[in-house]
């Protein structure tokens, strides 16, 4: 068995696990804002409407829910293991948003 081919693989196992925790990383962050949407909407329905989620403008949601979507998009690119979770959320809390704001 050749030495080399050895290293290759096992370089490659690394880089592979190393992807895929990147990528679990902006999957979680791409829940995260999706999270924010609702908890956001708890503030302003309990009368915190100063607050800093509860005050953002439909606009402002729709460049976070946009940034939100690139993110499961790249989680889902890198094989995290929540992409099949968060694309799908991401997708329809973006398209949603873009409902909302079109009424």
């Amino acid at each position: 068995m050749n030495p080399t081919t050895d290293l290759t693989d096992e370089s490659w196992e690394t880089r592979s696990t190393q992807a895929r925790f990147i990528g679990d990383i902006f999957t979680i962050i791409s829940l995260l804002c999706y999270l924010s949407f609702w908890l956001a909407g708890a503030l302003y329905s309990i009368g915190l409407r100063k607050h800093v989620l509860a005050s953002l403008t439909g606009l402002q949601w729709l460049k976070v829910k946009g940034v939100a979507l690139a993110m499961a998009i790249v989680g889902a690119l890198m094989r995290s293991r929540f992409w099949k979770i968060a694309l799908p959320v991401s997708t329809v809390m973006f398209f949603f948003i873009m409902y909302v704001m079109g009424t």
